[in-house]
């Protein structure tokens, strides 16, 4: 049964359908499930293409887990070149899950995450933390570290990982004293003159302040989420050098009580928008996004005094924010017993249920049939959403990837926008497009760093003789005001 709300609106004396489908061109009927896994936590989208997910296995019979990978094409296709037949598998101690990861210039995958000592593991003093670094075929690097990973217990958690322009590694997370950060040059040793040993802990009298993300701001700098005392949301701007910025918030904090009295309040994710402002999704009461400004004060122009509740207490929570600013969240809940569902809402840039997303700015998506849990949410394209996370098969609980088609839920701009076309692809020193006529465009690295500025022509396209070979992204915007972007690969 396909639970997904296919409506239409009245718009400007037209009839325009709004709606929101599994896109039938990837896998099987939108969605691929892979055999001996368990949970994707995250996805990465590789420079020649293709889609890396990282998580863990449960394998009959002891289901002791391990950290497990898969690499699948744009169409859900496996790579037989990665791991096994696409599948990798490896163990660290007696069992080990991977949460995060990001992938370096050259193909390389970084992965962090939870290794236990024994079967015992739930034990605090034998749960450790580890970052490894794997070839791009799956295998572990062994110029990395120890033996391609590096493995400690003086960490509650390790959750966000970076690759800075030296190729050093920045690592955000919790000791069991405070939120930290922890730096690693490109070999997995710590970098010795960052902080003491290469760990920075963002200790202040007064301030219980509890990690649970971070992302790399447009300036440069780091912006660390979470929550203080576990009660009130909070976030912390500091410099790659782990100061505070203390221009931001309140002396570089912002600390803000969504509902008094509330047992719970964290932010789980954040997103700068392309206005400079940060999108901050969470928990309180109900699930949660607030917007706030560069300096670190609350938007109070967006949703209600800057903030939006809305649906159902998800059990885990994800976010998008489309080049329009416009905000897709999504979540899944229980519909039924023994039965998860994938619920989406698109906000208006200031904060309003979008009706161009189904008819009242929500929908409900089921996939398997029965349990379909979401982790991690990325764009594939602007017109199509990639959902990972885990989902049922036949008695187990297996890898689950789908593709959602939000093409016809975009205004006549946006389609004008995801609907060009850019050629030759792959290509060797010239790129043309097709359907818009932007002046200049922007190439972007698999990190999202801008790597060239450049002018376009119509006639003569845009030349790339100076990239190196690889998988980039194109964006522009034209004299209409129409913004798009599309993945390329030069060789």
């Amino acid at each position: 049964m396909k639970a997904i709300l296919i409506l239409s609106l009245l718009l400007s004396g037209s009839l325009s359908a709004q709606t929101v489908s599994l896109d039938n061109s990837f896998g099987t009927n939108g969605f691929t499930r892979v055999s001996n896994t368990f949970r994707i936590h995250k996805t990465l989208l590789t420079q020649d293409g293709k889609i890396v997910s990282i998580g863990y296995s449960q394998n009959p019979p002891t289901y002791i887990e391990s950290a497990a990978l898969t690499k699948h094409d744009l169409t859900g296709n496996l790579d037989l070149n990665f791991g096994i037949n696409g599948v990798l598998q490896f163990q660290l101690n007696y069992s080990c899950q991977a949460f995060n990861g990001v992938l370096q210039e050259d193909g390389k995958i970084i992965l962090i995450g939870t290794t236990y000592l024994n079967e015992e593991g739930y034990d605090m003093g034998d749960e450790h933390v580890f970052i490894s670094r794997l070839k791009s075929n799956g295998e572990l690097d062994s110029s990395f570290a120890t033996n391609g990973s590096l493995i400690s217990g003086n960490f509650d958690s390790f959750n966000t990982v970076f690759v800075n322009p030296d190729h050093s590694i920045l690592i955000s997370g919790n000791t069991y004293n405070a939120a930290m950060l922890y730096k690693l040059n490109e070999y997995g040793t710590p970098d010795n003159t960052f902080g003491t040993n290469g760990l920075i802990e963002l200790i202040e009298n007064g301030y219980n302040f509890n990690n649970s993300s971070a992302i790399l701001l447009a300036d440069g700098n780091i912006l660390s989420v979470g929550s203080e005392g576990y009660t009130q949301i909070s976030c912390q701007k500091l410099t790659l050098d782990g100061e505070l910025i203390t221009s931001f918030g309140q002396n570089g904090h912002l600390i803000y009580d969504i509902n008094t009295g509330s047992p719970w309040e964290s932010i789980s994710q954040a997103i700068e928008r392309a206005d400079g402002k940060i999108a901050l999704l969470g928990v309180s009461d109900d699930n949660f996004i607030s917007l706030i400004n560069p300096d670190g004060t609350i938007d109070s122009a967006f949703g209600t005094n800057g903030i939006v509740e809305f649906g159902y207490h998800f059990n885990h929570r994800c976010m998008l924010v489309q080049e329009d600013n416009k905000i897709i969240a999504g979540g899944s809940a229980v519909s039924g017993p023994n039965d998860l569902d994938i619920y989406f809402y698109r906000f208006t840039a200031n904060g309003q249920l979008d009706p161009m997303f189904c008819s009242d700015g929500s929908c409900v998506l089921e996939i398997t049939g029965y349990v379909d849990d979401m982790y991690s949410l990325e764009f594939l394209d602007p017109g199509h959403l990639l959902i990972a996370g885990t989902g049922w098969n036949t008695g187990y609980y297996v890898f689950l990837l789908a593709s959602l088609d939000i093409s016809q839920t975009l205004s006549a701009e946006e389609l004008a926008a995801a609907n060009f076309s850019i050629y030759p692809n792959p290509t060797e020193n010239t790129l043309f497009i097709e359907g818009v006529s932007p002046q200049n465009v922007r190439i972007l690295n698999s990190l999202g760093q801008l790597v060239a500025e450049l002018p376009y022509d119509k006639e003569s396209g845009v030349s790339l003789e100076k990239l190196s070979s690889g998988s980039y992204l194109v964006s522009f915007e034209d004299e209409n005001g129409i913004t798009g972007s599309e993945q390329f690969i030069k060789y």
